[in-house]
């Protein structure tokens, strides 16, 4: 929805196309978990089941009575502007506009949040790969917006600070790129009490050095900070001039 409203789309757009956000995968409740929940790469046979879950999607979406928008996200958020996705290998505007935001979205939760917390990224990383060596799979303006309005440590990102302090970027300085709002880990404080650090109004000696991956910090380290829990987006309806940045939450 974030992406959406950066790129203009109208209000009724906006609504639609967070409703198909939050139904893409709709189709998984009829694909077997071992398949849903396997860490390791899909062999042909079980790839060729879950490619079935836009198709199965689509069949309950029907029967649910969801709209066109929903039901063709379901059918196509793996297909890419390459033609490299599926199930049909669409390409270019075969493929609409709330598909390719709803793809991108996708694309960039599931490297950040990969179903084996050692093979996450960082939300850093995902974008840098995303840009980097995957380009070409997605809307040229939808992953320039994504890159924007993110920032170069997207809120969820587990940073090291200069005094070796770790922690969570809560939410983007837009002026002000490098210097986010982090919230800090101390064993000595609550999680509830946690410390939260605006670099832009610091001392500017402290800083980020480092973007850390989820599975390399000590267990005690990511239950404090949590991103999964603790951060969200929202769209404020307010001119551009007032609206904030993406915030966390809990």
């Amino acid at each position: 929805m974030m992406l959406a409203h950066e790129m203009k789309c109208t209000e009724q757009q906006i609504k639609a196309i967070g409703l198909a956000a939050l139904f893409h995968d709709l189709g998984k409740v009829n694909v077997p978990d071992q398949i849903n929940k396997k860490t390791t790469p899909l062999n042909k046979a079980e790839q060729n089941i879950f490619e079935l879950h836009g198709q199965y999607g689509v069949e309950v979406g029907i029967k649910a009575g969801m709209d066109k928008i929903t039901l063709d996200v379901i059918a196509h958020h793996h297909e890419y502007l390459d033609g490299s996705g599926f199930p049909k290998k669409l390409k270019g505007d075969a493929i609409h506009l709330p598909t390719r935001i709803v793809t991108i979205a996708n694309v960039y939760d599931n490297l950040c949040n990969h179903i084996d917390p050692n093979q996450s990224l960082t939300p850093h990383e995902a974008l840098s790969l995303m840009y980097a060596h995957r380009r070409a799979q997605f809307d040229s303006a939808a992953m320039a917006t994504l890159v924007k309005s993110l920032g170069v440590y997207p809120p969820g990102t587990l940073v090291k600070l200069t005094n070796d302090a770790v922690g969570l970027v809560m939410n983007v300085n837009v002026g002000m790129p490098l210097r986010p709002r982090v919230m800090v880990y101390d064993d000595e404080i609550p999680k509830e009490d946690a410390i939260i650090l605006d670099l832009s109004a610091e001392n500017k000696e402290l800083a980020i050095i480092a973007s850390i991956r989820p599975g390399l910090l000590p267990r005690a380290i990511y239950d404090y900070l949590n991103p999964r829990k603790r951060i969200n987006y929202y769209v404020d309806s307010k001119s551009k001039k007032d609206k904030p940045s993406p915030v966390g939450g809990r």
